[in-house]
């Protein structure tokens, strides 16, 4: 009896496919959450006057934007996954990433003016009961404030995360179409690294290592541009 394969099961996510109009309809109504966001309290996070009430309201519409973000990459992402040769799938996983960069620009204010705030009135909010619930994020965000750039710098650098992203996919693509007697090149691998027989073993190790040869211009070229990125970044006056 052969070995069923095993699929993601991605109905609960509440999208009908790849092309269900209620993916644009949460990307546009995220992008609304994350502008109304930055209108409501940008300038009131670093800010003398914070209070807990402002933080956990400014907290819960984060979460809301963050919540809403996830679930359209996770469901793209798991699509894309299950054939990497799927342009549909590919098309939206480029889509929500693209449109994630935009989104989390407009929030990526708040991250920056919580960790600016002074050490003593951090600490006095993250002490407080109502933020009890967001305690260990807001304690482990601060940690990286030595680290943190301008928001121009930051926004830049979320600008360039779609580029690796595509050199991944990329890479993916290569990966995915590779078939090694027959099979996808990781199904080969297991038959390589755990078929009893060591003729069998050693046949599909050879044809793995001749597939990778023919493919290894591709690799390489994925690899030497992934490579070069952040370099494009620092040329950036990042």
């Amino acid at each position: 009896m052969g070995k069923k394969e095993l699929r993601w099961d991605l109905t609960e996510f509440g999208y009908l496919g790849p092309t269900d109009s209620a993916i644009d309809r949460d990307l546009a109504g995220a992008l609304v959450l994350a502008q109304e966001f930055g209108a409501k309290f940008r300038g009131r996070i670093n800010s003398p006057g914070l209070d807990a009430a402002t933080l956990v309201a400014a907290l819960k519409c984060y979460e809301e934007i963050a919540q809403l973000l996830w679930k359209l990459g996770a469901y793209a992402s798991l699509l894309y996954s299950l054939d990497t040769q799927n342009a549909v799938a590919s098309a939206l996983l480029a889509k929500v990433e693209e449109s994630g960069v935009s989104i989390r620009n407009h929030c990526l204010f708040f991250g920056l003016e919580w960790k600016a705030l002074p050490q003593g009135q951090a600490e006095g909010l993250i002490g407080d009961p109502e933020l009890a619930p967001w305690r260990h994020y807001l304690e482990v965000s601060r940690l990286f404030a030595p680290y943190v750039l301008d928001e121009e710098r930051e926004q830049l650098i979320n600008e360039f995360d779609p580029v690796m992203e595509a050199w991944r996919k990329h890479f993916e693509k290569i990966i995915g179409r590779i078939k090694v007697l027959g099979v996808p090149l990781d199904k080969a691998l297991s038959e390589a690294a755990h078929n009893p027989d060591r003729r069998v073993r050693r046949r599909y190790y050879n044809a793995i290592t001749n597939a990778l040869r023919r493919e290894a211009p591709y690799i390489i070229d994925v690899i030497n541009a992934t490579l070069l990125e952040p370099h494009k970044c620092e040329g950036a006056q990042i």
